[in-house]
């Protein structure tokens, strides 16, 4: 049961003691036997109280001695090449957080606009061939760059979170992944290779929700 009220607990107490303990002393049983009877309802009384999370010698116990569990810190992390965001949650049910957001303005530009430029062209020595001299992107660049900065913010933050989701289109997912720790994979309890970074923070969440049982 999710809930045992004190009332329940209370209703269930009567009862086991209207029908083990007056209804023997009303029909005449020896005292002995209803003494025994009498201990049987204070044992169940004191298993009630567990129920109820009551756990002290009476029936109404200090709550302040009750053992409460923490609860798991969940990172879900949503990126792409140039942008991303961090929430927390502390539990399925529970609201998250926005913990972080980061953007960068020239991984987000087209690669044109960062002065791509074309591959040389070339003769291999002895073959008559041609060959492309292939030289990398500003746009690339930036991109790695942007996604190693975010791998070693996470790898450095492993005590700060007990579980974590990815979400990122399959290229940085797989640049991410490639560069995260064996700790942090290890707490991993959900990826998902697309790319969600223009989903709003309300329908992201619920997003997750449907798609994880708990977390």
């Amino acid at each position: 049961m999710a809930r045992f009220s004190v009332r329940m607990a209370l209703q269930e107490a009567n009862a086991f003691s209207a029908h083990h303990f007056l209804h023997p002393v009303l029909s005449g049983a020896p005292v002995g036997s209803c003494l025994v009877v009498r201990l049987s309802l204070l044992t169940h009384i004191n298993s009630l109280s567990l129920k109820t999370g009551m756990l002290s010698s009476g029936l109404f116990a200090d709550r302040s001695r009750v053992m409460l569990i923490p609860k798991r810190r969940t990172w879900f992390f949503v990126a792409d090449g140039a942008k991303a965001r961090l929430f927390e949650s502390l539990g399925f049910r529970e609201p998250w957080n926005l913990k972080k957001e980061w953007r960068d303005d020239d991984a987000r530009l087209p690669a044109r606009d960062l002065e791509k430029e074309r591959p040389g062209r070339g003769h291999t020595i002895g073959a008559g061939a041609r060959y492309s001299i292939v030289k990398r992107s500003k746009h690339d660049a930036a991109e790695s760059a942007f996604a190693k900065a975010r791998i070693e913010f996470i790898n450095s933050a492993l005590e700060e979170f007990d579980q974590l989701v990815l979400a990122a289109p399959p290229a940085a997912l797989g640049e991410i992944r490639k560069g995260l720790s064996a700790d942090v994979i290890a707490k991993f309890i959900g990826v998902f290779d697309k790319d969600l970074t223009n989903m709003p923070d309300q329908e992201l969440h619920e997003y997750f929700q449907r798609r994880l049982e708990r977390w």
